[in-house]
């Protein structure tokens, strides 16, 4: 007869505590698990770019807010349908796009990464625009089951490229780029043109040979230009006036702007070459004009000496003679005669001095005096002056009689007849 053997079960207080243990577990993975989701959406939610999430047929799963943003649609409007259809199946032109050439297409078949390339993405509104689109697949036990798209807006990046062209290609300013290794990489159709060159390419391989061998000042050109371009490598600008030369042996004066960018995530060198040759010449012509100016305006000065020097001295012997008449005896009308000769001489050995005023006027020695005078004094030399010829054409005399209050001395600045 078999005996039995009795089961042995655990006690029942280890069963409790692995139940609990493995709740806890599951529970911290849970936490865990949420905590992960959270981060992807905090992260999904602060970037940038546009993402969409999608599953093995290409139905959208997520998509992050600055895709909605972009795409004018809300979450939901996307969430199973289709991406391809609703965002990319027409190309720039209008034309059909189909799936099988979409770079989403190749992600989920192939299980490739889609390196970032343009394509052209359409809103909700049925306005498009230009995106730069990357797609990743991901997998699970190393199978493909969807693919993550991430796109950004280029429009603006592409407009301003466009004008930025624009304005290289039409400028008539001459522009190079140089690499990092200051080697010139391109120039522009003006720079071409300014020295007289058939190509961006002859310009590059000839660059050393557009330079004389110094530059006006005696500075070798080749060590110059080297200490120019490091110069602005290391502190950002430089600008200069430089001497180049064309193809055909003809000199350039040029002033150059050298600026540090950043070209395919290297430093290089943007550089304006502006032709100063015609400004250079308008300065030498005006240099030449101011010469002769100043050159007539000393002849002119040199005349106007000479000629009231020669006045002067014949003006002095009347003077001279006349004071001398006046000493003898005379009778009225003959002294009154030798007085106005003798006022009318001085008046104008006055004019002759206001003549040379004009060479003190040039060099800037002028100076104005204000003299006391007589009012009676100078209307009865104004009266003399003019009372022969009143007298010779009309037989009229001149008399001048101030108003008594005009009678006091006052001051003025003296002028030819006026300051006798």
């Amino acid at each position: 007869m078999k005996r039995a053997v009795p089961h042995k079960t655990k006690p029942h207080g280890a069963e409790r505590a692995q139940f609990i243990a493995e709740s806890e577990k599951r529970a911290g993975e849970q936490v865990a698990a949420r905590a992960a989701e959270q981060r992807l959406r905090l992260v999904l939610e602060s970037v940038s770019n546009g993402i969409i999430g999608v599953d093995k047929e290409a139905r959208a799963i997520f998509a992050n807010p600055a895709a909605e943003r972009m795409l004018g649609f809300v979450e939901s409007e996307l969430i199973g349908r289709p991406i391809h259809d609703l965002i990319h199946s027409r190309r720039a032109d209008g034309g059909f796009y189909a799936a099988q050439a979409c770079p989403l297409h190749a992600a989920l078949t192939r299980g490739t990464v889609q390196p970032a390339a343009e394509e052209m993405l359409w809103r909700r509104d049925g306005s498009g625009f230009t995106a730069q689109v990357s797609v990743s697949p991901f997998r699970l036990d190393g199978n493909v089951i969807g693919a993550v798209v991430v796109f950004t807006d280029i429009t603006e990046t592409r407009e301003m490229e466009e004008r930025m062209r624009a304005i290289y290609e039409n400028s008539v300013d001459g522009f190079v780029i140089f690499d990092d290794q200051a080697r010139p990489i391109d120039c522009n159709p003006a720079l071409q043109r300014l020295f007289k060159l058939e190509s961006p390419k002859e310009f590059v391989e000839r660059f050393f040979e557009l330079s004389p061998p110094r530059q006006p000042d005696g500075t070798p050109s080749q060590a110059a230009a080297a200490r120019y371009l490091k110069a602005a490598y290391d502190h950002g600008l430089q600008r200069f006036q430089w001497l180049h030369v064309a193809a055909d042996g003809s000199p350039i004066p040029c002033e150059i702007t050298l600026v540090q960018m950043m070209l395919q995530g290297k430093p290089a060198i943007f550089g304006n070459i502006h032709d100063v040759g015609e400004l250079k010449k308008a300065e030498e012509k005006l240099r030449q004009a101011q010469e002769a100016a100043e050159a007539a305006s000393r002849a002119k000065g040199d005349f106007l000496a000479n000629m009231s020097h020669e006045i002067r001295t014949p003006m002095n012997a009347i003077l001279g003679l006349a004071h001398l008449a006046l000493k003898t005896g005379l009778t009225p009308r003959q002294r009154d005669y030798l007085e106005k000769i003798h006022a009318a001489g001085n008046s104008l050995l006055g004019i002759i001095n206001d003549v040379l005023d004009f060479s003190k006027i040039e060099a800037g020695k002028l100076e104005l005096e204000s003299v006391p005078f007589n009012l009676d004094d100078v209307l009865d030399n104004l009266a003399g002056l003019i009372t022969v010829k009143a007298h010779e054409k009309e037989a009229l005399e001149v008399f001048s009689a101030p108003a008594p209050r005009c009678r006091a001395r006052s001051s003025a600045i003296p002028c030819g007849w006026a300051r006798y």
